[in-house]
């Protein structure tokens, strides 16, 4: 249930999502709320909607993510980075609660950075990847979906969130990744 005092934190993503950890790691009882772009997040907190964002800047494997940057870029003059900091990202093969072990993996699914992130992982499967606008989403895909054979690449808590079957843990390129995200809140009036 929502209570009044709980700030709502608008995050690019759903549920699942490491921005929603982000959010989590500042504001341990906050209202997280999820959306489809960076862009849409900052407006969020721009118009008041939502109280503060969480914005994913830079990867220890994949470096910057182009897309949020641009989209602080754009909303410089009328939000401010309050704080940063680096969550741990580790990155997990989900599967649909029906797959069988031994079943071929014919298609992988995740945002661009988490496949950047799982290079060399994914350079041992004879699968297809398939890009994705967001890891959580991409779990979320993979689980109202019917074929054992497509996997994402997401975290732990989207394979809780979706009743994923999680075949393998700590599939990014370095053990210690992690994302750097930066806190924001509307501008103050001059």
């Amino acid at each position: 249930p929502s209570r009044p005092d709980r700030p709502r934190i608008a995050f690019q993503g759903i549920a699942g999502a490491f921005s929603e950890l982000a959010v989590q790691h500042w504001w341990p009882d906050a209202q997280a709320v999820g959306y489809p772009t960076f862009r849409a997040a900052l407006d969020a907190v721009i118009e008041r909607s939502c109280d503060a964002g969480v914005i994913p800047i830079h990867n220890r494997i994949a470096g910057p993510v182009e897309a949020a940057i641009a989209a602080l870029d754009a909303a410089h003059t009328a939000v401010i980075r309050v704080e940063e900091t680096e969550v741990p990202v580790e990155l997990c093969l989900l599967a649909h609660a029906t797959y069988v072990p031994g079943t071929p993996i014919r298609d992988v699914l995740s945002h661009p950075m988490a496949l950047a992130q799982c290079a060399p992982f994914l350079a041992t499967l004879d699968a297809t990847v398939i890009v994705h606008e967001d890891t959580a989403g991409a779990a979320r895909d993979v689980a109202h979906g019917t074929d054992p054979s497509r996997v994402a690449i997401a975290s732990a808590r989207a394979a809780e969130a979706y009743g994923l079957v999680i075949l393998e843990r700590g599939i990014q390129a370095q053990a210690d990744n992690r994302t750097r995200f930066v806190r924001v809140e509307r501008r103050p009036a001059p």
